[in-house]
């Protein structure tokens, strides 16, 4: 069953998305994928409390993707808290993409691949973290110069 989320206000009326969540947002839209941004789960809060937010929720796939910048993520604490947000995402069902600064320039071509086919469970490179073991899906990464996603 999939968890209940909600977009989380607080967080987007009090928050700047950095250049690259802005460029991952522009794809999904160049892509026509619908998708809402800072969403954040009931069950899903820091030992502190506070919700955990997300950066980007596909719901038409069940697919989160997150953008992890090099300043906030290069701490003990982020790298916790994203270990946990990972953690409740597979027990919840979801696919994860975690996109960083390795992924800048071919950023379209990754979410294109990740969105349009998902990735299974044994490709663990370059941010294709998960996806659940039901979702039983092919991946063929395109030749080179080829126009199939």
């Amino acid at each position: 069953m999939k968890k209940k989320w909600f977009v989380n206000i607080e967080r987007k009326n009090n928050y700047t998305p950095s250049p690259a969540e802005n460029r991952v947002g522009k794809i999904l839209k160049k892509l026509n994928i619908k998708f809402k941004r800072e969403i954040s789960f009931y069950d899903c809060k820091s030992k502190y409390g506070n919700y955990f937010v997300f950066d980007f929720i596909i719901l038409s796939k069940n697919i989160i993707i997150e953008y992890d910048g090099e300043k906030y993520h290069r701490s003990k604490q982020a790298k916790a808290n994203d270990k946990e947000k990972s953690d409740f995402l597979k027990q919840s069902g979801y696919c994860l993409l975690r996109l960083n600064k390795s992924h800048w320039s071919t950023l379209e071509e990754t979410i294109k691949i990740f969105v349009g086919k998902a990735i299974p469970p044994k490709i663990k490179k370059k941010g294709y973290e998960y996806c659940p073991p039901e979702q039983k899906m092919s991946f063929k990464k395109p030749r080179k110069g080829s126009n199939d996603y």
